[in-house]
């Protein structure tokens, strides 16, 4: 595990989750008393929780969900280049939602669409 809880980096492994949630606080105090779960705020912002579960490793995050429909999940995917895989994406019947976008100091993302619409994230290092 690195620093902020992450597992070693191979291809393909999921690791990052994101809950979509109209009121991330409650979604907060659901879980952590559910689960065990704890968090952390990221960056500055007010509106988005990372969670760690009962261990401490970093499972994902509560997003708001603006930034998706209701009972919206995002499962993340570990992949070594995310400009190559969008291309393999769109080859093989999916779609790309979101190109290559930063997240300072922790890597990139990007969003595509399985050919069954079910939406997906990429993340890399670089």
């Amino acid at each position: 595990m690195d620093s902020q809880g992450m597992p070693p980096m191979v291809e393909g492994a999921v690791v990052h989750i994101e809950l979509y949630s109209e009121d991330v606080n409650l979604s907060e105090a659901f879980y952590t008393t559910l689960f065990g779960w704890t968090t952390k705020r990221w960056g500055d912002s007010s509106n988005y929780l990372l969670f760690m579960d009962s261990s401490g490793k970093l499972g994902g995050g509560f997003a708001p969900m603006d930034n998706q429909g209701a009972g919206g999940t995002i499962v993340y995917l570990y992949v070594s280049d995310i400009e190559a895989k969008l291309a393999e994406v769109d080859q093989h019947g999916g779609r790309t939602l979101e190109s290559k976008t930063p997240i300072p100091g922790v890597g990139f993302y990007a969003t595509i669409a399985d050919p069954f619409g079910n939406h997906i994230g990429l993340f890399s290092n670089s």
